[in-house]
């Protein structure tokens, strides 16, 4: 059975066929880091694949490493 994602998004648990934000469902795990957990979902309007990185809490909580995270989006 897959671990459950903690995100920073209000302390949130996601799994697998769980939908974010209305409109993605998480299809896979792809990877975890120190910075948090990158799944890839599919978009349920336009069935598009994509990749979602959720930070983790402690991540959140830690200015420079939002800033970080915010910069990688970005990209």
């Amino acid at each position: 059975m897959p671990k459950p994602i903690e995100t920073a998004c209000r302390g949130d648990v996601f799994g697998v066929g769980d939908v974010i934000a209305g409109k993605y469902v998480i299809r896979a795990l792809l990877g975890q880091g120190g910075m948090g957990t990158v799944v890839e979902a599919e978009h349920l309007e336009l069935q598009e694949r994509v990749a979602i990185k959720l930070l983790t809490l402690d991540v959140d909580r830690v200015p420079a490493a939002r800033a970080r995270f915010m910069r990688e989006a970005k990209i």
